[in-house]
């Protein structure tokens, strides 16, 4: 929602709630400089393949069951999209899927690009002291720069949108 909110100029104000920047956070979280250049030859290929004609061939973004999410011990962002998307929080109409083919692009966003260059409006962000989110709120505030009221940090807090016991 940063993302469509730097550009949105009929909002006077905008708050965010546990944001977190997706591109960045799985960027950071590429294990080597080898992955990073694997997967995104990856995805070249699977577009490629998708062009001539192959199935277009999907991955969870947050796994479907959680076996399968305890695999990424490290990842905390993978964990908790399963945790709040997969279930908890998971809208009707959402697969929890991406296309292979898609994810540099996914890779290559980043909703915080030129905050600082074109944010025009009051900024209150909130975020859960558990949460991943706490470092991407962080830079939101810092980037919004005089337009942000201070970061309210929720301790003890996961997501704010329901109760958490994790």
């Amino acid at each position: 929602m940063i993302d469509a909110a730097k550009t949105e100029k009929r909002f006077t104000a905008f708050s965010a709630v546990v944001p977190v920047n997706m591109g960045a956070g799985m960027r950071e979280r590429q294990p080597s400089k080898e992955t990073f250049g694997a997967t995104l030859t990856a995805a070249a290929n699977r577009w490629t393949a998708e062009v001539n004609g192959a199935v277009v061939q999907i991955m969870e973004t947050g796994a479907a069951v959680d076996a399968t999410t305890k695999q990424f011990t490290e990842h905390r962002l993978l964990r908790e999209a399963r945790t709040e998307y997969r279930g908890v929080k998971e809208h009707p109409c959402s697969t929890g899927q991406i296309g292979c083919s898609c994810f540099d692009k996914l890779l290559r966003h980043d909703a915080y690009d030129m905050v600082s260059e074109i944010w025009s409006h009051k900024l209150f962000d909130f975020t859960g002291s558990k949460a991943v989110a706490p470092p991407f709120a962080e830079q939101a505030v810092q980037l919004a720069g005089d337009l942000a009221e201070d970061l309210v940090d929720v301790k003890g807090a996961l997501h704010l949108y329901h109760n958490s016991k994790d």
